[in-house]
């Protein structure tokens, strides 16, 4: 993570120092990970301009690599609970905040099951950045194809079957209104979990 308000903060220049993952022994056979040496290998791109945005956006033609072994020295995967592994990506191993199509890959190399000097690797596609744009545009309202000022006496005009100069609540609603609290959820594909929108709507 990189906090964006830090003091001196520009996105142009600024790194990924540091990867945190969790990591489980999924082999097959039950053959355990017991005394070994794990590193990670991290493939990458960087972007031309900010990636943070809608559209694609011109990347390097070829990948980067950096391979840095695991800071506190953890040798062995459990295949009963996940395994945190912490890697230091400073000086030039560190990552652009601008870096696209990354994809990490842990090694895990040393004995698995009775067999010496093995080698096991785990994958993971790392999801590209994905802006989000909100926008409100309750100031307006559509009515048969054309578009008014929300509340506008034109726009009340559209609506007022009894000509009272109101949009009842019998008519139609063409009032504006402020967006607040909106809330976004993202989960794992896994967990089948709705992607949550919580929108409160006040007028």
């Amino acid at each position: 993570m990189i906090d964006a308000t830090q003091p001196g903060f520009d996105p142009e220049t600024t790194d990924f120092t540091s990867i945190k993952l969790r990591a489980k022994n999924t082999t097959a056979n039950n053959e355990e990970m017991t005394n070994g040496t794990i590193q990670l290998v991290v493939k990458y791109k960087v972007a031309h301009a900010d990636p943070f945005q809608p559209g694609p956006v011109e990347t390097d033609a070829d990948f980067t690599y950096i391979v840095v072994p695991e800071k506190n020295g953890v040798s062995s995967l459990s295949r009963s609970a996940y395994t945190e592994l912490n890697f230091d990506l400073l000086g030039e191993k560190a990552i652009s905040l601008w870096a696209t199509d990354v994809y990490l890959q842990v090694v895990y190399k040393g004995t698995l099951g009775n067999e010496e000097n093995a080698v096991a690797v785990g994958f993971k596609d790392i999801s590209e950045p994905t802006p989000i744009d909100i926008f409100n545009n309750m100031d307006k309202i559509c009515i048969n194809g054309s578009w008014y000022e929300a509340g506008s006496p034109e726009a009340i005009a559209q609506v007022d079957t009894n000509e009272n100069g109101i949009a009842d609540t019998n008519e139609a609603d063409v009032y504006a209104y402020d967006l607040k609290n909106i809330y976004l959820r993202f989960s794992p594909y896994s967990e089948k979990l709705p992607l949550l929108f919580c929108i409160t709507f006040c007028s």
